[in-house]
């Protein structure tokens, strides 16, 4: 089962930091996750979301230049530090949200490809058909994940439609007679449930789902899951 850290390793360390892509590492996961937000100037930053609430409302990355970003929180990354950081030692899974346009991170990951990075290197994860399609057309060596919120039949019908083996889904839509039917086609990766705030929940669901062909699994504490 490959161990995909999420955030880096949010649940130890602070998310998308540099700090908790290390501790993925030094925990031997296969893949780190993270997510990509293009700043109003045209910088791509690693932020889940946006920015926690200051003087009463939320400060949306797509409104704010990257200068203000830095100065609310100089932990935050770019996309490039992240790559040139990690450095090939582990796989990158960049998630890429619907509304945050795809030219940008197309133009980065193409920019390390011809540094010698290989497409191996990287995955594209995305609940959104469209950006899935266009990061296809793109960078069609480049695998992609297409992560479903609701409905595992959905999920496999976009596959299909993608041409990818890989699906997502959260840990409450399935269960283990549903991960040994898809695992026979698909490549199932699952994540925590985002309601749960167990350390060991995820880890005790998927090495159960583990014995019935479960591919992967996105965890906040991949420390669970170390290697020996």
């Amino acid at each position: 089962m490959k161990i995909i850290g999420h955030r880096g390793a949010m649940g130890i360390a602070p998310e998308n930091t540099l700090e908790a892509f290390q501790k993925a590492i030094d925990c031997q996961v296969d893949t780190i996750e993270t997510d990509v937000r293009l700043t109003s100037d045209g910088k791509l930053v690693l932020v889940h979301k946006h920015l926690p609430v200051e003087l009463g409302r939320p400060l949306r990355i797509a409104q704010t230049p990257y200068d203000e970003v830095m100065r609310h929180d100089d932990r935050i990354i770019t996309l490039e530090q992240a790559i040139a950081f990690i450095d090939r030692r582990v796989r990158l899974m960049v998630e890429v949200k619907k509304g945050v346009p795809t030219a940008p991170v197309v133009k980065v990951i193409k920019k390390f490809l011809d540094q010698g990075w290989q497409p191996t290197d990287f995955m594209f994860n995305s609940a959104s058909y469209q950006v899935l399609k266009e990061l296809k057309t793109e960078l069609p060596a480049i695998e992609r994940i297409i992560q479903g919120n609701w409905s595992g039949v959905r999920v496999q019908w976009l596959a299909r439609r993608l041409d990818t083996p890989y699906i997502l889904l959260d840990q409450q839509y399935i269960w283990w007679g549903y991960v040994a039917m898809v695992s026979k086609r698909y490549k199932l990766i699952t994540y925590t449930y985002f309601g749960t705030t167990l350390p060991g929940f995820d880890h005790f669901k998927t090495r159960k789902w583990e014995k019935h062909g479960l591919y992967g699994v996105v965890t906040d504490y991949p420390n669970l899951y170390t290697k020996k």
